[in-house]
């Protein structure tokens, strides 16, 4: 199995490799990825985001596209995502 690239939306894009691992990207940034089954979002975009790529980060997720701030927001509370800007950039 090859590296899969698919187009969430215009400038969304998820990138699951052979692995299993996956990777979310807005534009030219990657915003978030699921690596080992561990979630790391990137604090830099986390600190300004925007309503379009938080509707597409819900669904990266597997939460919807409605809450996701509210959801994230104790996902880290709790220790389930880590904010980090030592993001893997794909």
């Amino acid at each position: 199995m090859n590296t899969i690239i698919s187009s969430l939306a215009n400038n969304q894009i998820l990138i699951t490799e052979a692995n299993g691992d996956r990777h979310f990207k807005s534009y030219s940034t990657t915003v978030a990825n699921i690596i080992n089954g561990r979630i790391k979002l990137n604090s830099k975009y986390w600190s300004k985001p925007t309503a379009t790529t938080n509707r597409y980060l819900g669904d990266f997720l597997g939460i919807g596209q409605s809450g996701v701030k509210k959801y994230v927001n104790s996902a880290i509370e709790s220790g389930l995502i880590e904010l980090t800007e030592d993001i893997v950039k794909f």
